[in-house]
């Protein structure tokens, strides 16, 4: 059968008319459905008009749960690399303490009230311009509700402002549960390799009766960065992370003054408050123990830094997808085990340990790191919250396996067992991903003698690596 031409003329028409309707039909589902915006969340800390080390303390409590509420909430897409971001969000806490005197005492009133805030700065990461600055009251501990639970109520009430402000639709839910992992840290606090130290001074401490001085400030706080050999302190056109370091003394309700040092990690390139540290200094009425616990306290500062600095996290590549992308296939969340992936391909390693001869009693870490040079992606699939995600083994040069500590056999059965909903990321071509992974915390190394150290698993995924020695002498 043969069609004439106007017949083949409608068909043709009628082909195009539908190739046109479908185009529509999808751009109109891409409208409907764009990309997630990107974010990026930083810890900025407490930012306290009396450098209370209260407010310091709920710093990191009220980043753990503001990462965890906007990871539930699911609209952005959270990204761990500034750079890949659209909008910077930085929480920081704020305490103004009010103190009343002895009529208001007398009316009920404590000597010393704290009134904490959570705030958070929405910024736009291309022009820095600011969107949002949100503050919430968290307001005076009652019989029946506790400051825990009125800060973790406050933060749903910051999410509420926050959703708001976006112009979605803005619901009250519960708080996050705190029983789940720690949110992640910064990576690039662990992959930084130089430093400028900004000196922010002293305040309060007149003659410089902690610190010294200025001066002193900066050479106790760049002596103990040397001391632990972790970072290249460089000039800031150099640098990879500001590190703010200052001293205050400012007197309180209770007492003539509170020493307190402060920290804050900046990054270099875009000036985002990454991590902030607070530690308070112990009072003193001698001038000489005043020095003695400044430098006591200041060595305490570094200690928090480089254990947040040590702490496992996520690859600089690696994202937590918002939930529009995930309600696609709308495949519920099952959980995964540590094992789980045994079956995949290795994943190629490099180790190092630095230095390769090391005093027993001192820790000793290992440098990781995995470089994809294939044409294809790695892909790296692990249950979340997984308290071992680089596993590596310790032998003696005979072959025989080093005891684990009693923490290391503690860590490593949970991670044996460890079952949780999937965490991925992706390494693509070219992409490298470095991490410090602690050693002796895992492994019995106090004897002298010499070390093999190799990587077995990274991120769910086997792992070949090359073997790093390591020499302990006595002391």
């Amino acid at each position: 059968m043969f069609l004439t031409f106007s017949r083949l003329t409608r068909a043709r028409k009628q082909i195009t008319f539908l190739a046109l309707l479908v185009i529509g039909l999808a751009c109109a589902q891409a409208q409907t459905n764009p990309a997630p915006e990107k974010v990026f969340i930083g810890n900025a800390g407490s930012v306290n008009d009396d450098q209370s080390p209260l407010a310091a303390q709920y710093a990191a409590r009220a980043y753990n749960a503001f990462f965890l509420e906007m990871k539930q909430w699911g609209r952005y897409e959270i990204v761990a690399d500034l750079a890949q971001a659209d909008w910077i969000f930085e929480i920081s806490t704020t305490n103004h303490q009010v103190c009343h005197d002895r009529r208001e005492q007398r009316e009920g009133k404590p000597r010393e009230e704290n009134r904490f805030y959570i705030n958070v700065l929405m910024t736009d990461a291309r022009t820095k311009s600011v969107r949002a600055r949100l503050s919430e009251d968290v307001g005076i501990p009652r019989w029946y509700m506790s400051l825990d639970k009125l800060f973790d109520q406050t933060i749903v009430d910051l999410m509420h402002d926050l959703k708001e402000e976006v112009g979605a639709f803005a619901t009250q839910t519960p708080p996050v549960p705190h029983n789940q992992p720690m949110a992640p840290v910064p990576p690039r606090i662990a992959l930084a390799q130089k430093v400028y130290i900004h000196n922010r001074g002293v305040t309060d401490d007149p003659g410089g009766r902690y610190t010294g001085g200025n001066a002193a400030l900066y050479d106790q706080f760049a002596a103990e960065l040397k001391s632990w050999g972790r970072y290249q302190i460089v000039p800031a056109s150099e640098a990879d992370l500001i590190f703010d370091i200052s001293f205050s003394a400012p007197a309180t309700c209770e007492v003539s003054s509170a020493p307190q040092l402060q920290l804050y990690v900046r990054d270099a390139r875009t000036d985002t408050a990454l991590w902030a540290f607070s530690t308070s200094v112990g009072h003193a009425l001698r001038a000489a123990t005043a020095r003695k616990n400044f430098a006591l306290d200041m060595a305490a500062l570094v200690r928090e830094l480089r254990e947040v600095a040590e702490r496992p996290t996520w690859a600089l590549n690696a994202s937590l997808p918002a939930k529009q992308q995930e309600m696609v296939t709308a495949a519920p969340v099952s959980l995964i085990s540590s094992s789980s992936n045994s079956n995949l391909e290795t994943v190629p390693v490099s180790i190092s340990v630095v230095p390769t001869i090391v005093k027993s009693g001192f820790q000793i870490s290992a440098t990781v790191t995995v470089k994809n040079t294939t044409k294809g992606d790695f892909n790296f699939v692990y249950p979340q919250g997984d308290p071992l995600t680089c596993v590596i083994a310790v032998q003696h040069p005979d072959g025989t396996d080093v005891k684990q500590t009693e923490e290391g056999a503690r860590l490593i059965a949970a991670h044996t067992s460890w079952k949780g909903p999937a965490a991925s990321y992706q390494l693509h071509p070219g992409e490298k991903q470095t991490r410090e992974c602690v050693v002796s915390t895992l492994f019995d190394m106090s004897s002298s003698g010499t070390y093999l150290i190799e990587v077995k698993e990274l991120d769910g995924r086997p792992a070949v690596s090359n073997i790093a020695t390591v020499t302990i002498v006595s002391r």
